[in-house]
């Protein structure tokens, strides 16, 4: 039997760049009276109901438009209109809703009234080869798929490729091309009975992407920082941004530590016995907070966290700058020409977690990990 599980870990000072604009973040317009342990993405519908997954409540909320009060859909189970642990929602055609329901290692469709379609397998691939799994980072109006392998391309590889699949799952092809973490890969057992352990070094520099919702893939370079386009397999490369980096010391291994136990860790579990493959997906806090000598660190931060990246109604692109230990976060702001419009500095505790038709949703995040949902107006 072959064991496979896999760890799925889904600042530096920026020298204004001519032309980009340092914004503030106004007074929050709305905010849920709903408390949340884990919000990663929400996604706004036409009417302005607001889908919200819960993973560590297991739980699936639809909030109106004023994020006040609210109801929960379905329930937890694995039959139709059910599901395990969602942990993601991205729009679909049809003012749908594609729910990541980690539990039950599928993709279900649910129509703007609350409605359960159809699912998709989350998982594939041939018995003794290596896993396909499809874990969205982002959808188009077409109905199409986004996402990346797990290990990007393999053992010893630092690039990946951005793969898309059509409405149904299938037809995977390769559509951007990104550097990947450095992997901290750990084996065991003998060849019939063999443990492979792998997972990315915290705050290794990595490519960050993100799509549109016309295709285009933005991918943000993490060697010099600067913000491509791809559209068509044809690349655009934005001007580069100037940073400073930052020295990564005991208290910012401490804040990593920390937030990795508030968001917790996606596993893959993937087991081979006589020819038969089963996979399972999970989204766990750890129970105590581990020793930061537990891991390999860089010297120093790469200039973005490669997982931030969010694309506006605007198709604008919104990265995650990487600062000193205990500064509020800063997101940076690319136009669709590749270049820095603006950086916007966020109230202490928040987190972007979406964006509406003409609106930002931000997540408060408090010392003992309970979130609040709130709404904001653009800034730029």
């Amino acid at each position: 039997m072959t064991r496979w599980p896999f760890l799925l870990a889904f600042a530096p000072v920026v020298l204004e760049a001519q032309g980009a604009r340092p914004l503030v973040l106004g007074a929050a317009t709305a905010r849920s009276s709903t408390v949340f342990s884990l919000v990663t993405v929400v996604r706004e519908t036409r009417s302005g109901d607001v889908f919200v997954a819960d993973p560590i409540e297991r739980k699936l909320f639809v909030l109106p438009a004023s994020l006040k009060g609210g109801r929960t859909l379905g329930r937890e189970g694995s039959g139709p209109g059910e599901y395990r642990q969602p942990d993601a929602v991205w729009a679909w055609p049809g003012d749908s809703t594609l729910v990541v329901d980690l539990g039950n290692g599928r993709l279900s469709v649910v129509g703007p009234s609350g409605a359960y379609g159809r699912s998709i397998p989350m998982a594939g691939g041939a018995s003794g080869g290596p896993p396909s799994v499809i874990f969205p980072g982002g959808t188009d109006t077409q109905g199409r798929i986004y996402f990346a392998p797990p290990v990007g391309g393999g053992p010893g590889s630092d690039s990946g490729s951005v793969m898309r699949v059509g409405p149904s799952g299938t037809g995977a092809q390769p559509v951007a091309r990104y550097k990947t973490p450095d992997l901290d890969r750990q084996e065991s057992g003998s060849a019939n009975q063999r443990s492979v352990q792998i997972r990315p070094i915290p705050l290794a520099a990595a490519d960050g992407w993100a799509v549109s919702a016309t295709g285009d893939i933005a991918v943000a370079r993490s060697g010099t920082y600067r913000l491509d386009w791809v559209t068509n397999g044809s690349v655009k490369a934005g001007a580069p941004v100037p940073t400073t980096p930052i020295r990564i010391g005991d208290a910012e291994k401490k804040e990593w530590v920390s937030q990795q136990m508030l968001a917790g860790g996606i596993s893959m579990q993937v087991e081979e016995e006589n020819g038969r493959r089963t996979m399972s997906f999970g989204r766990n806090r750890p129970t105590q907070e581990p020793s930061t000598s537990g891991y390999k660190w860089p010297e120093r931060k790469p200039p973005f966290e490669a997982g931030s990246l969010r694309v506006d109604a605007k198709g604008r692109v919104w990265v995650r700058r990487n600062l000193a230990a205990g500064e509020p976060r800063r997101y940076d702001v690319f136009g669709r020409d590749g270049a820095l419009m603006a950086t916007v500095s966020f109230p202490a505790g928040r987190a972007l977690v979406g964006f509406g038709a003409s609106s930002l949703f931000a997540v408060e995040i408090d010392d003992d990990g309970q979130y609040i949902l709130e709404r904001y107006a653009l800034p730029i």
